[in-house]
């Protein structure tokens, strides 16, 4: 199992270009709400947003996790945005 954190300085536009993005990553219903946690089989997605932030914590497999990050590529702001490097969970 892998972990990534995105913290994403959002524009005027706000959450929803991105939440729309992991709803069609996800299958199902992103909201722009303060607090969101989903979940694909053994993906996990917790989206948090405050203010003019919004922190995005991915948890799955390897491949997962890179599927999503990919497809969230697109739609996130060119500047404003802090990754914290993938780490491996557990042995």
């Amino acid at each position: 199992m892998y972990h990534v954190s995105l913290d994403v300085k959002l524009g005027a536009e706000g959450p929803s270009r991105i939440t729309r993005r992991l709803s069609e990553l996800l299958g199902e219903p992103v909201w722009d709400g303060p607090v969101g946690l989903y979940r694909r089989g053994e993906l996990v997605v917790l989206v948090v947003s405050r203010g003019d932030q919004l922190y995005i914590d991915i948890i799955g497999p390897e491949e997962e996790v890179n599927s999503v990050l990919a497809g969230l590529r697109d739609c996130l702001p060119l500047t404003g945005v802090y990754v914290r490097g993938m780490r491996r969970l557990g042995s």
